[in-house]
């Protein structure tokens, strides 16, 4: 278990800092404000949250575990014990089971969320770093970035079935809401594969911005936001044309995107920038807001019911819960 009594301080000063206590509901029909800073182990690089909205996962690089939250009272429940530099998580539509992707071991552990404990761990390709489930639960898909390949796991077995050859240094990857098609990173490429699951085939790639990176696919299933590291930019795929239809500029380098449930809204996470989030509403892509949310706001997430935001904050080794 991680001792909370050394950064609860932290915690207070950095709730503060982003308005204090909240002292009612949000006017904005989107999470705008902290109100709640989870401590977490170090360096922690992903989240995810199970679809019943009872719990949310955390991968902490720097202790080689994953973080355990209860979503209801967003307390710390306890550290599961992984593989090196776990750097993504993914939980199954079930919520039986987590998969995080350890980027130093180049294995996937498999932690049963029942006695969060590890039941298996499945070898992968050199340095595996993005991890997502089909909505069926029934595979896994999980990209090694050195290798230039995305690995298929059956979950009954845990076992990998299917290895697919993609483009250049593989890195962040998403399924599409109905579960057809995944999308992953090439960000030696400059451009998003597009895998059919059905055949497990590449069918397609799109040409984004320089070096994509985190992506998501609106809940509608027609568009897909992706963030590119290398132009400050972030790119809006009409996924029925299979072409980028829009491109957001930023004054910092982008690092994490996520949608809402509703798809209404984007958020999408700046490094080393003051304001370093900031909201889009998608009807007209234009910023809404911009947030200043912790130290280095890693990969985050929303609640099933889009009433939270999850924001790890790498600088300050907190999950910080936005309402």
């Amino acid at each position: 278990m991680i001792k909370l009594s050394s950064v609860v301080a932290a915690a207070s000063v950095l709730l503060a800092s982003c308005g204090g206590e909240p002292s009612g509901p949000s006017e904005n029909p989107f999470p705008d404000s902290v109100v709640a800073g989870v401590p977490l182990g170090t360096y922690p690089t992903g989240v995810c949250c199970d679809i019943q909205g009872n719990r949310a996962y955390v991968a902490e690089s720097g202790d080689n575990s994953v973080g355990v939250i209860d979503a209801t009272s967003w307390t710390y429940l306890e550290s599961v014990a992984v593989g090196s530099l776990p750097r993504k998580v993914c939980v199954l539509p079930s919520g039986q089971y987590v998969y995080a992707s350890n980027h130093g071991s180049s294995t996937v552990s498999v932690i049963d969320t029942g006695s969060l404990e590890v039941v298996a761990t499945v070898p992968t390709g050199v340095k595996t770093d993005g991890v997502c489930a089909l909505p069926s639960g029934g595979f896994v898909y999980v990209t090694n970035a050195w290798d230039d390949n995305v690995m298929v796991i059956e979950t009954a077995g845990n076992t990998v079935v299917d290895t697919i050859e993609v483009g250049a240094y593989p890195s962040s990857i998403c399924c599409s809401p109905d579960g057809q098609n995944v999308y992953v990173a090439c960000t030696e490429d400059h451009a998003i594969d597009v895998i059919s699951t059905d055949e497990n085939i590449v069918t397609s790639s799109i040409a984004v911005g320089r070096n994509p990176h985190e992506m998501c696919v609106l809940p509608s299933n027609d568009y897909l936001y992706n963030v590119n590291h290398g132009d400050l930019s972030v790119t809006v795929t009409d996924l029925s044309l299979g072409l980028v239809i829009d491109t957001l500029r930023v004054e910092h380098e982008p690092f994490s995107v996520c949608a809402l449930p509703s798809g209404d809204y984007v958020y999408v996470g700046l490094k080393y920038s003051q304001e370093n989030l900031l909201v889009v509403r998608t009807s007209d892509r234009s910023v809404m807001a911009g947030l200043s949310v912790g130290n280095y706001a890693q990969v985050m997430t929303a609640t099933p019911d889009g009433q939270n935001v999850l924001v790890p904050s790498l600088g300050n080794a907190l999950l910080l819960v936005l309402e």
